[in-house]
């Protein structure tokens, strides 16, 4: 029996996340491309009405939203976790991956059971700790002048390369049947 990457094997991490409305649009960006697992450890308000206002049509994954109290919680089962960070950090030059790296490495890890993708705090990003946890770091190439994106920005952003990544690697990548008319 073939293996094969599953988009359910792989969870977004929202770490004491103090916008509820961010939750909302974070479930959303997810499932926009076919994300269905959340994990929120400590956070503010997560399913209440500011929450939901902008989860539209993503309620299923914000109310399924696993809610923890410590990063132990949160990815104990997993067999990978990566994570996002938009300061530089003095890590492995093995472990600092582009978004589409990132993305590919935890597509391929998925075959064989959950992965999870971590997002810190809006205001400070990952800790130490959180860092530690994460076998892959990953940041955005953003502009100099403004290079802190809002957390659900950042969570599209990855999610994208992972729906990019997962048609590539099992084949399921649809080619447009025509061209686009302008």
């Amino acid at each position: 029996m073939i293996k094969e990457p599953s988009l359910d094997n792989i969870e977004i991490i929202l770490s004491h996340t103090s916008e509820p409305q961010n939750i909302g649009s974070t479930a959303r960006a997810m499932k926009t491309m076919g994300l269905n697992k959340l994990t929120l450890i400590n956070p503010v308000q997560p399913k209440g009405p500011r929450a939901k206002a902008l989860a539209h049509n993503a309620e299923d994954v914000l109310l399924n939203a696993r809610v923890v109290k410590t990063l132990p919680e949160a990815i104990g089962h997993m067999i990978v976790v990566g994570g996002t960070t938009a300061r530089s950090r003095k890590l492995r030059k093995e472990a600092l991956l582009t978004p589409e790296e990132m993305a590919k490495k935890l597509v391929t890890h998925s075959i064989d059971g959950p992965v999870g993708l971590f997002f810190g705090t809006e205001r400070n990003g990952m800790d130490n700790d959180e860092v530690y946890a994460c076998r892959y770091m990953s940041t955005i190439d953003t502009s100099d002048e403004h290079s802190s994106l809002n957390l659900s920005q950042a969570v599209m952003l990855f999610s994208w390369e992972i729906r990019k990544a997962f048609l590539d690697i099992t084949g399921a990548r649809k080619e447009p049947s025509s061209p686009p008319e302008m």
